[in-house]
């Protein structure tokens, strides 16, 4: 069990002309509201949440492999940016900063088409994700509340051979609870880093109380595919701000068996999808 309240740090937002419920309804649980909100911020206000959130980053400006909005409703959360670049794609090797997250609309490298179809399947899920809690989203909508973060910038296509980066995965972390602030963490293929102490102690600073990774809140089985016993795990969180943060280990990485087959792979989505769209 691990305690990550000597952690939390509070994410300020300073020099700004809004209004503090103005950026409450940044964050708020709707996310209808969420997106609502950013869209009618000043470009200086933006601004003081991109500065707000990359103040304390290991990485100047924004790390590489991590694109996201500054108000995700959802967050997707790996191990590294893999070893499936785009053709031609010469920052893979280079690995230089990505742009600071976007304000309501769609990060700039959030269509990044890599050679094994992992960003197809992210922006999949992330899109039935949002749909499922408002059928109202269009696509663009949903991208404009969804990021994806990683614990590491390395290269590496399996999660047990990554080095987690200990300051860099603390920051990312704390960054989303704290900053960021999103209503769902997706992992995608965490279920054995799980089990290391090392990135335990960074996960738990997703919330204020102490967590137990061995003890999920909840653990659904997997019921579209029968050839194995999959299943998805949440854990509650509460916040820095005092909001609900649900944490949802995926059954299995998309790059992965059985969800290389992307039949096999949106059939896991819908199926989650149908149990959040009924809570």
């Amino acid at each position: 069990m691990v305690n990550s309240n000597k952690h939390i740090r509070h994410w300020e937002i300073s020099g700004t002309k809004c209004s503090l419920n103005q950026y409450d309804f940044i964050w708020a649980d709707i996310p209808a509201e969420r997106l609502k909100a950013v869209r009618s911020l000043e470009t200086m206000d933006i601004r003081n949440l991109q500065d707000s959130l990359a103040q304390e980053c290991p990485i100047k400006a924004w790390p590489y492999g991590m694109p996201t909005v500054v108000n995700p409703y959802v967050v997707i959360l790996g191990m590294s940016p893999g070893v499936s670049p785009a053709s031609g794609d010469s920052d893979y090797n280079t690995r230089p900063a990505y742009e600071l997250p976007a304000g309501g609309v769609p990060h700039p490298r959030w269509y990044y088409a890599d050679s094994r179809g992992y960003w197809d399947k992210v922006r999949y899920l992330c899109g039935r994700f949002l749909k499922a809690i408002d059928p109202n989203f269009r696509e663009t909508q949903a991208f404009s509340l969804s990021g994806h973060m990683n614990l590491s910038t390395g290269a590496s296509g399996r999660a047990s051979d990554v080095t987690v980066q200990r300051e860099l995965a603390d920051w990312v972390v704390r960054a989303i609870s704290g900053g960021l602030r999103p209503r769902y963490v997706v992992g995608l293929g965490l279920t054995s880093a799980l089990r290391k102490s090392d990135v335990q102690t960074a996960l738990s600073n997703l919330g204020t109380s102490p967590v137990d990774f061995t003890k999920p809140d909840r653990v659904r089985p997997f019921h579209g595919y029968q050839k194995t016993s999959l299943a998805y795990r949440e854990w509650d969180f509460t916040r820095p701000d005092g909001g609900m943060l649900t944490f949802v280990s995926w059954p299995q990485h998309p790059g992965r068996a059985p969800f290389t087959n992307r039949q096999i792979w949106e059939e896991s989505v819908s199926e989650y999808c149908r149990t959040i769209s009924a809570s």
